[in-house]
C-alpha cells in the first residue's frame, strides 16, 4: 500500500521536470540555429598616404633617395598591403610598384609624384605630393663680386663689380657675367666678363672672356664649387700687351632656379 502512494506522488513530479527554460517560461532555441557575425573588412576606410618624400622636397639629380608609401586603416594604422603603384606626371617613363624602395633614376625637373593602389575589397585609393625638385646637387643662380686687378708697369689700379653665374640642372655646365669700371688716369674703362665654364667633380674649367672695345678677348678660367655651394676663381691675361689683368670671382648660391639666362 505504501508503494502504491509513493508511486501516485512521482507522476505529477517527473512531469514537472524539464528543460530550465521551461521552468522560466523560455523557449528553447531551435537545435543547429548558428548565429554568424558579419566579417570584420580590415580595408574599409583605409587611405593611403605617401611618407617620403615630403612635398617640395629637393633631390639631389642621380642620388639615391627613400622613397615609401603605406596602407593606413580607418583608425590610421599602417596595414601589411604592398601593392602600390607610383609615377611621375612629369616623367612618364619613371614608375615602381611597392611600398618603399630606394632610386636615383627620377630625371631632373619640378615633379608630381602619385600613388595608387588596388585594395582586396575592389576600392582604390589615391595620394599625390608635389614640388618635388630634382636638379644636380649645386645646380641654381649664385651671386657676388668681381675684382679685378690691372697692372700697366708703374701703375696699378683695380676695380670690382657685381657677378652672376648659373649652374644648369645636370650639373655640367655654368656660364655667368661680370662687370667693373676701371678708373686710371681721367680715364674710365669698364671691363665686361662672359664665362662659359664645364663643371666636372666640383672643379669649374673654361673660358673669362673680356670685352673691351668691341674685342671678346677669352681667357682660361680656374675654380671650383665648395661643398657649402660657394663658387670661387681666377683668371688672367695681357690686354694689347700694355695691360696686364688678373680677376677673380667669389659668389654663393642664392637661388635653386636656373632660369636667370635662359
Amino acid at each position: 500500500m505504501r508503494s502504491i502512494f509513493l508511486l501516485a506522488l512521482s507522476v505529477p513530479l517527473l512531469g514537472a521536470c524539464g528543460s530550465d527554460n521551461a521552468i522560466l517560461g523560455l523557449e528553447d532555441e531551435e537545435e543547429g540555429d548558428v548565429v554568424e557575425e558579419e566579417p570584420i573588412d580590415p580595408y574599409e576606410g583605409a587611405t593611403l598616404e605617401i611618407l617620403s618624400p615630403a612635398p617640395n622636397a629637393f633631390l639631389p639629380y642621380g642620388e639615391e633617395t627613400e622613397f615609401e608609401a603605406v596602407v593606413l586603416d580607418k583608425n590610421g594604422e599602417p596595414l601589411i598591403f604592398d601593392e602600390i603603384n607610383w609615377n611621375s606626371k612629369n616623367d612618364e617613363a619613371w614608375t615602381h610598384h611597392t611600398g618603399g624602395f630606394s632610386d636615383d633614376s627620377l630625371d631632373v625637373g619640378t615633379h608630381l609624384l602619385r600613388v595608387n593602389a588596388d585594395l582586396p575589397n575592389g576600392e582604390r585609393i589615391f595620394d599625390a605630393v608635389g614640388g618635388i625638385l630634382v636638379q644636380a646637387e649645386h645646380a641654381g643662380t649664385y651671386a657676388g663680386t668681381v675684382i679685378v686687378a690691372a697692372d700697366m708697369g708703374e701703375i696699378q689700379v683695380g676695380c670690382a663689380g657685381g657677378a652672376i653665374m648659373v649652374i644648369d640642372v645636370y650639373g655640367e655646365e655654368a656660364v655667368g657675367e661680370a662687370d667693373c669700371i676701371l678708373s686710371m688716369q681721367g680715364q674710365v674703362m669698364e671691363l665686361d666678363y662672359l664665362f662659359d665654364l664645364a663643371l666636372e667633380d666640383q672643379g669649374l674649367e673654361g673660358e673669362a672672356a673680356l670685352s673691351l672695345y668691341g674685342y671678346e678677348m677669352p681667357t682660361e678660367f680656374v675654380g671650383e664649387v665648395s661643398d657649402d655651394s660657394e663658387i670661387g676663381g681666377v683668371w688672367e691675361q695681357s690686354v694689347f700687351g700694355y695691360m696686364d689683368l688678373a680677376g677673380q670671382v667669389r659668389m654663393e648660391r642664392v637661388s635653386r632656379d636656373t632660369s636667370h639666362f635662359e
